[in-house]
């Protein structure tokens, strides 16, 4: 094991105890100022994602994904072969939180239904017309129905589900084939590429509604703080 490569593991455990020890004062403020319990359990979720997933690629050096300030980039970087494994396990969990971040909008308000009366009463209309796709003026704006806001929850939530179950196959083509050096890889990506970008559409046409709730900017922080991380995860994606 050369000096830098050495440096790095090194590098890698102080950040790790860092970015734990930062996620133990945040949840103890959310133990402490957070009495709802369903509020707290989608928050545990939230407090625990840079420790599970926050990463530095380097592959140009060292050939495989270098993580930081995560246990699944410590591991990852003492054991190599698990190194694309852990990746998979961090980005599931990565898109698995933006599902809670909508679970948590709801949450917020009661339920779905409690969100749905609330925006009914307003006039509020969920609209289509978010970006990237904002200066398509054809898209609709739909009624603020329970039924409605369900729809837009599972644009979300089915990309942990199918992120899990091509990452699953994959390993058993790779088991089966020896490498990865095969067709299925790549319609692979495709498919969790195009998948993360529907979440994120959901994603984005839940922000508006948002700023309706109580902790308006703390929601949109959040939703933002997830969508843009997930994008550079894909951007530095192979």
């Amino acid at each position: 094991m050369d000096l830098l490569y050495r440096s790095f593991l090194i590098l890698s455990c102080v950040f790790t105890v860092i970015v734990v020890l930062l996620a133990v004062v945040h949840l103890y403020y959310v133990l402490k100022y957070v009495s709802n319990e369903r509020i707290q359990t989608d928050l545990y979720y939230l407090v625990f994602m840079f420790p599970v997933s926050f990463e530095l690629f380097l592959t140009e050096y060292f050939y495989f994904w270098l993580y930081i300030t995560t246990f699944c980039g410590v591991a990852g970087m003492i054991i190599p072969r698990a190194a694309i494994f852990l990746y998979a396990v961090a980005l599931v969990y990565f898109m698995f939180c933006l599902f809670v971040m909508v679970s948590l909008l709801f949450n917020i308000f009661g339920s779905r239904k409690e969100l749905a009366d609330y925006l009914r009463e307003r006039g509020i209309r969920i609209s289509f017309k978010v970006p990237p796709v904002c200066c398509i003026k054809c898209l609709p704006s739909i009624e603020s129905t329970d039924e409605n806001l369900r729809r837009i929850e599972w644009l979300v939530f089915q990309t942990p589900i199918l992120r899990t179950t091509l990452e699953l196959t994959n390993v058993v083509v790779f088991m089966e084939l020896g490498h990865r050096h095969n067709m299925w890889f790549m319609f692979s990506q495709l498919f969790g590429l195009l998948s993360m970008c529907v979440a994120f559409y959901g994603c984005y046409i839940m922000v508006p509604l948002g700023k309706y709730a109580k902790m308006s900017d703390k929601v949109s922080t959040a939703f933002s703080m997830g969508i843009h991380l997930d994008l550079h995860k894909i951007s530095t994606d192979k």
